[in-house]
């Protein structure tokens, strides 16, 4: 998924959807950890908040090149 978004013009309709997809499987994870961190001062819905723009920020910074999983650059993002 990521060599097809590195593929697309970034401003395109097709980088965003493909952008989107990528977002949307990985939700999940973003949940996960902001449930991890549930009962430590914060609120939920802040934690899963910060939780889900921290993915969208790792989804666009990530590169596939470095040889690197995107689960090991997501989680600590």
């Amino acid at each position: 998924m990521f060599a097809l978004l590195r593929g697309l013009n970034s401003g395109s309709r097709a980088y965003r959807r493909q952008r989107d997809l990528i977002v949307q499987r990985c939700l999940p994870l973003a949940d996960h950890l902001a449930r991890r961190y549930r009962g430590r001062g914060e609120c939920l819905d802040d934690l899963t908040q910060v939780a889900r723009l921290g993915l969208v920020n790792a989804v666009d910074r990530f590169d596939a090149d470095h040889g690197a999983h995107f689960l090991s650059f997501a989680v600590p993002t």
